[in-house]
């Protein structure tokens, strides 16, 4: 396993997916109480986690890609998908 990289590439990517994953959910649930100033019932959190689950896919293939495109670059990207101009 050291001698192969992408291997170590692989486990150290999962291994901050938990972490990634809870920093986005605890994050939205903010956004949602300052946008709606309620805290956020059952089925916002069927959102929050089909948004944080695209949000963890789009950086999984991000850093699968080697970052081929700037952050500021995918940062409108995501901004525009979350806006639902990305298929316009």
């Amino acid at each position: 396993i050291d001698s192969n990289e992408n291997i170590k590439k692989f486990m150290s990517i999962m291994s901050i997916t938990p972490i990634f994953v809870d920093i986005l959910l605890k994050f939205m649930a903010k956004i949602h109480v300052i946008k709606t100033n309620k805290q956020a019932d059952t089925v916002d959190y069927y959102a929050h986690n089909f948004v944080s689950s695209g949000l963890h896919g789009i950086f999984l293939l991000w850093i699968k890609n080697q970052k081929e495109i700037p952050l500021k670059e995918l940062v409108d990207l995501v901004e525009n998908i979350l806006r639902g101009k990305v298929f316009e």
